[in-house]
């Protein structure tokens, strides 16, 4: 299994924007690739409006590379275009315990 976070931060004013077009992803996501994607949940920080995390669950290395494919990973991208105060942060987690 491999699990990762993904940090994004938005641009003032479009906190709002986001949510709705990552909502509509997380429910894409879930609708899809049930089997492959074990997790895929939005966060927001509880000090920070702008920041966002999406926790993301993945069966193997072969679910990640197709998630990232996905027509609704593509529209998620042309969406959030312009929302985003640059890149996004990807850090991936082993587990121990």
């Amino acid at each position: 299994m491999i699990t990762q976070t993904v940090k994004l931060r938005v641009n003032e004013g479009k906190a709002d924007e986001f949510i709705a077009a990552a909502k509509t992803m997380v429910a894409a996501v879930k609708a899809n690739e049930a089997g492959r994607t074990l997790q895929y949940d939005l966060y927001r920080s509880v000090s920070d409006p702008n920041l966002f995390m999406v926790m993301e669950a993945y069966a193997d290395e072969s679910a990640v590379q197709e998630h990232g494919r996905t027509a609704d990973m593509a529209a998620f991208f042309g969406a959030i275009r312009g929302i985003l105060a640059g890149r996004f942060e990807v850090e991936r987690f082993e587990p121990l315990a």
